[in-house]
C-alpha cells in the first residue's frame, strides 16, 4: 500500500510532477489520435487508390488490347503486358478471349488455359452484368481483382484482368505506424524533459498550447504555435509542440507528394514522359468541345515508326527504349508549345495540332517525316535509319468522339504504311477510305453476329469424278441476316480477311461440319473438302484447335480433304508443310487450290505432299475460246499425271467445257455445269428419303 502511495506521490505530489505527468499523457493521447487518424486515412486513401488503379489499368489495358486481341496478335499482346512488369503492386495480368481463355499473361504458364475458378467466374458474371464502361472488381485476401470487358462495336471479344497485391500497402502502413509511434515517443520524451527543467508557466501560455492541441485533434494542421520566450516549462512544451507540428506538416507534405506522383504516373508514359493514351483521349475530348464552343479546327496525327521492331530485336530493348526517347524529343521539336504529344505504347505516337487546318496539318506531317528521314540512330557504333507513317484526321466536329477519331487516324496510318515507308494518308468523313472503313466495320459486326447467333450456313457443291470414282463435295459458306437474306462469301470474306477473322470463320465451318457428321452417320461415307485460309494456317494454335475438333467429334480423317490456295501455301512453305504432314498422319488429304495463279507454281509443287491439284477457274472458264488457257490446263494435267496427283477443274459451266476437260485426262470437274451449290441440309433430306 505504501508502495502505491509513493508512486502516486511521484506523479502528483508536486506541480512539476503533475506537469510532467500531464504533458506525457497529453502527448501520448494527442499524438496517438493524430497518428491513428492519419494511418486510418492513409490506409483508406491508399486502398481507394489501389482499387482505382486496378480499374484504370484494367480499362486502359482493355482499350489498348482490343485491336491485337481482335487480330489474335499474341506478340502485340505480350508487348502490351511488358509495361506492367515494373508496377510493384501488380500480382498478375491476364488478357482473355471471350470464352475466358488466356491469350496473354504475365505468368506464361497460364497461356491458353481457361480461367474457371470461383473467383474468375464471379468476375466474368460481374463484368458481363455491368455496363461496358464499368470495371468489375472483387477483393480476396490481400488481392484486388479487376476485370474489364474488351469490346469492339459493343461486342465483347475478351477481357482484361489485373490483379493487384495490397500487401505492399500493409507493409507501407506498418512503416507509417512505426514512424507515428516514434513521433509519439519523441514528443513524450521532449515534452517531459522540457517540463522537468522548469515549473514556471502562465495560464495564458497553457491556454494557447491547449488551443493548439484542440485544433490538432480537429485535424486542423494549418496552425502556428505562438513563440513562448524564456526557458521555463511552458516555453519548452511550446517548442516541443512546434517540433511535433512541423513533423506532422512534413508528413502530410510527403503524402501529398506521393499522391501527385501517383496522379502523374496515371497520366504519363514513364519511358518518354509524354501523355499516355488515356490522358491523350481526354485532351482530344477537350479539343472536340472547343471545336463546338468556339468553332476552331484542330488536326489529329497518328504516327507509327517503321523499322522500329528490327532495331528493337537486333540491338536489344535498351536500344529500342533509347530510340523511342530520342524520337519523342524529335517530335517535340517539330510541334508548337500549345500542341499535344503522346505515346500510346510500342512505337505509336499521337499529336494534336491545335488551331490547324488541313493544309497546315499536311505541311507539319511532311515536316515530321523529313526530320525522321534525316535522323540517324547510333547504338554501339552502328547507325540505324527509321521511318514514320502518319495518319491525319481533322477534329472539326464531323466525327463525334475521341475513340472514333483515334480509330480513324489509326486506319489512316495503316493505309499510309501500306503505301510504303515515310508516307501520310488523310482520312475525312467524306473520303472513300472513310466510307470503305464504315462498310467494312459493318460487315465485321455482321460476321460476329453470324458467329455468335449461328447465322452462317453450310452449302456444298459436288466435285464429280470424270473417271468413275466416288464423287465428293466442297464445303462452302453463306451468311444470312435476321430477315433471311442470303449473302455470298465475296460480300463478307474480304472484310474478314482484312481484320484477321478468317481463323474464326474456318473453325466455325470445321466444327459445324464435324458436328453434322457426328450426329448423322449416313454422311460418314461421303468425303468433304474444306477450304483453309492463309491466316488460319499461320495462326499459332489453329492446328491444335482443329486436332481437338477431330478428337471431340471422332472424325475419320480419310473422309476429309483440306483445300489450301497456292498463294497461301507459298507464303510459308515450312509452316504449311508441317500442317500437311501432321494431318496426313490422321488420314486427311490435301488439295492445292487455285493452282496456276502463282508465279512459280511448278517449282513449288514438289515441296508439298498434296493429293489433288485444283486448276484455277480462270483457265477453265475460257478454255473454249482461249488457246493459251487450254495449253495451261493440258500442261497442269500432264504434270499432275507424272506426279500421280488427281486434278480438279473448276468453273465447268456447261457440257462443252466438260467434254473438253474429259479429253484432257482431268480427274474431277466442278461447276454450275455439273451442279449448283446447295444447302447441306438438302443432302441430309435426300439420304434420309
Amino acid at each position: 500500500m505504501n508502495f502505491i502511495k509513493k508512486i502516486v506521490y511521484f506523479f502528483y505530489g508536486s506541480i512539476k510532477h503533475k506537469l510532467i505527468t500531464n504533458v506525457i499523457l497529453i502527448h501520448a493521447i494527442l499524438m496517438g489520435f493524430v497518428v491513428h487518424d492519419l494511418v486510418e486515412r492513409q490506409s483508406e486513401f491508399m486502398q481507394t487508390q489501389l482499387e482505382s488503379q486496378g480499374k484504370e489499368l484494367a480499362s486502359l489495358l482493355a482499350i489498348n488490347a482490343a485491336t491485337p486481341l481482335l487480330n489474335n496478335d499474341l506478340i502485340a499482346l505480350d508487348e502490351l503486358l511488358h509495361g506492367f512488369y515494373e508496377n510493384k503492386n501488380i500480382y498478375m495480368v491476364f488478357l482473355l478471349d471471350a470464352r475466358g481463355k488466356v491469350k496473354a499473361s504475365t505468368d506464361k504458364s497460364y497461356f491458353n488455359k481457361t480461367l474457371d475458378d470461383a473467383k474468375s467466374l464471379e468476375l466474368f458474371e460481374m463484368a458481363n452484368t455491368n455496363r461496358q464502361e464499368d470495371t468489375a472488381q472483387i477483393q480476396h485476401t490481400t488481392l484486388i481483382d479487376s476485370m474489364q470487358r474488351i469490346q469492339i462495336d459493343q461486342m465483347t471479344i475478351g477481357y482484361a484482368r489485373i490483379i493487384l497485391d495490397s500487401q505492399s500497402l500493409e507493409d507501407e502502413l506498418s512503416i507509417i505506424t512505426a514512424k507515428g509511434l516514434f513521433y509519439i515517443f519523441l514528443a513524450i520524451v521532449v515534452g517531459a524533459l522540457f517540463a522537468w527543467s522548469t515549473i514556471h508557466s502562465t495560464t495564458e501560455n497553457l491556454n494557447k498550447i491547449a488551443d493548439v492541441a484542440s485544433r490538432i485533434a480537429d485535424q486542423k494542421f494549418d496552425i502556428t504555435l505562438p513563440v513562448v520566450e524564456g526557458n521555463d516549462e511552458v516555453a519548452k512544451v511550446s517548442r516541443a509542440f512546434r517540433v511535433m507540428i512541423a513533423s506532422i506538416k512534413s508528413y502530410i507534405a510527403e503524402l501529398l507528394e506521393r499522391e501527385m506522383k501517383t496522379v502523374w504516373l496515371a497520366q504519363h508514359d514513364t519511358l518518354t514522359g509524354l501523355f499516355n493514351r488515356r490522358m491523350f483521349e481526354q485532351k482530344i475530348e477537350e479539343s472536340i468541345n472547343e471545336v463546338h464552343e468556339k468553332g476552331t479546327t484542330h488536326a489529329l496525327l497518328f504516327l507509327d515508326l517503321d523499322k522500329f521492331k528490327v532495331i528493337n530485336d537486333s540491338a536489344g530493348h535498351l536500344a529500342g527504349d533509347t530510340l523511342l526517347q530520342q524520337i519523342a524529343s524529335l517530335f517535340e521539336s517539330n510541334i508548337g508549345e500549345n500542341d499535344l504529344l503522346a505515346r500510346f505504347g510500342g512505337d505509336e505516337f499521337g499529336i494534336v495540332l491545335r488551331n490547324c487546318d488541313l493544309l497546315g496539318a499536311q505541311a507539319k506531317a511532311r515536316e515530321i517525316i523529313n526530320s525522321v528521314e534525316k535522323f540517324n540512330f547510333t547504338w554501339t557504333h552502328k547507325r540505324f535509319k527509321v521511318g514514320v507513317s502518319i495518319g491525319i484526321v481533322m477534329i472539326d466536329g464531323l466525327i463525334g468522339t475521341a475513340l472514333e477519331l483515334l480509330s480513324l487516324s489509326d486506319t489512316a496510318c495503316y493505309i499510309a504504311k501500306e503505301n510504303g515507308v515515310n508516307n501520310l494518308h488523310i482520312m475525312d468523313a467524306k473520303s472513300e477510305s472513310f466510307v470503305r472503313l464504315h462498310h467494312e466495320m459493318d460487315w465485321i459486326s455482321k460476321i460476329y453476329d453470324a458467329i455468335n447467333h449461328n447465322l452462317f450456313m453450310l452449302y456444298i457443291q459436288k466435285i464429280k469424278s470424270l473417271k468413275g470414282e466416288d464423287d465428293h463435295y466442297e464445303v462452302l459458306i453463306r451468311m444470312k441476316n435476321e430477315e433471311g437474306d442470303i449473302f455470298y462469301p465475296d460480300s463478307f470474306l474480304p472484310s474478314a480477311t482484312r481484320y484477321s477473322l478468317m481463323p474464326k470463320i474456318d473453325l466455325w465451318v470445321i466444327e459445324t461440319l464435324f458436328r453434322l457428321l457426328h450426329e448423322n452417320k449416313m454422311l460418314s461415307t461421303i468425303t468433304f473438302a474444306i477450304n483453309l485460309s492463309g491466316q488460319s494456317l499461320m495462326k499459332e494454335d489453329f492446328e491444335r484447335q482443329v486436332k481437338e475438333l477431330f478428337e471431340r467429334y471422332r472424325i475419320d480423317g480419310h473422309k476429309i480433304i483440306f483445300e489450301i490456295t497456292e498463294t497461301s501455301a507459298m507464303s510459308n512453305v515450312k509452316r504449311v508443310t508441317q500442317f500437311i504432314d501432321h494431318f496426313n498422319a490422321l488420314g486427311c488429304k490435301f488439295s492445292l487450290d487455285d493452282f496456276g495463279t502463282g508465279l512459280s507454281s511448278f517449282s513449288y509443287l514438289k515441296n508439298f505432299r498434296v493429293d489433288y491439284l485444283k486448276i484455277d477457274g480462270s483457265f477453265v472458264r475460257d478454255i473454249l475460246e482461249d488457246p493459251i488457257d487450254k495449253v495451261m490446263v493440258e500442261s497442269i494435267a500432264q504434270i499432275s499425271t507424272l506426279l500421280h496427283l488427281k486434278t480438279v477443274a473448276e468453273y465447268v459451266e456447261n457440257e462443252a467445257i466438260l467434254d473438253v476437260i474429259k479429253n484432257m485426262n482431268i480427274d474431277y470437274g466442278q461447276g454450275y455445269g455439273i451442279q449448283k451449290p446447295f444447302f447441306i441440309e438438302q443432302l441430309l433430306e435426300e439420304l434420309k428419303a
